[in-house]
């Protein structure tokens, strides 16, 4: 498994966009499984980021 963190300031541009496409659809290609969070998640909503990964775990 992978934890994505994005924050829009390194994400907000078509370039990064796509580059962060691809690079989960090369994760996910070779068998990981990609959870991502924003920059928020981790900063403000840590008790959903914290159950997310728990039940992703379980």
């Amino acid at each position: 498994m992978a934890i994505e963190a994005d924050g829009y300031t390194y994400h907000s541009g078509r370039r990064a966009f796509q580059r962060d496409r691809t690079r989960i659809s090369e994760m996910a290609a070779c068998g990981w499984r990609v959870l991502p969070f924003t920059w928020q998640d981790l900063t403000q909503r840590k008790s959903y980021l914290i159950a997310t990964v728990s039940r992703a775990l379980a």
